[in-house]
């Protein structure tokens, strides 16, 4: 059984996970999709866990932290909990501008304003006006 991991709000996660799923039900694997923090989901019956679509993660990262090391004692993260846990904070993408990756950098002189608005928003008052850096590339000429 593979173990395909997802989210709450989406727990059937997202089109691209379905299309994993699908993949590897043809070359003969059993799979499920799971939300990383049900509580009622046995780890353990799956020697392989993908990690996809986690995406609120930020909002628990006490519990994130701690399910990282939970599932990696009873199955095989792909990526190891060390790389999930590293990027789990954003400051990494510092470090592979240091190996030479390109990544987007905040600290452009570039400004913009710029109208936030939640992807879930009732209305009009969850909206927020604010001044932001344009990205840049770093190494790039901004």
């Amino acid at each position: 059984m593979i173990t395909i991991v997802t989210h709450a709000a989406m727990p059937d996660g997202p089109p691209d996970d379905g299309l994993l799923a699908d993949e590897l039900a043809a070359r003969g694997a059993e799979t499920r999709l799971c939300v990383w923090d049900d509580p009622d989901v046995d780890w353990a019956k799956s020697p392989l866990t993908i990690v996809r679509s986690t995406w609120d993660y930020h909002r628990h990262p006490r519990a994130w932290f701690d399910w990282l090391d939970r599932v990696a004692a009873v199955t095989r993260l792909i990526n190891p909990a060390e790389i999930l846990r590293w990027n789990s904070r954003k400051p990494y993408l510092l470090d592979l501008a240091a190996r030479g990756v390109g990544t987007i950098s905040w600290s452009s002189r570039k400004w913009a304003r710029a109208r936030m608005v939640p992807a879930a928003s009732p209305g009009l008052p969850s909206e927020r006006r604010t001044r932001m850096p344009l990205p840049c590339w770093i190494g790039a000429e901004c």
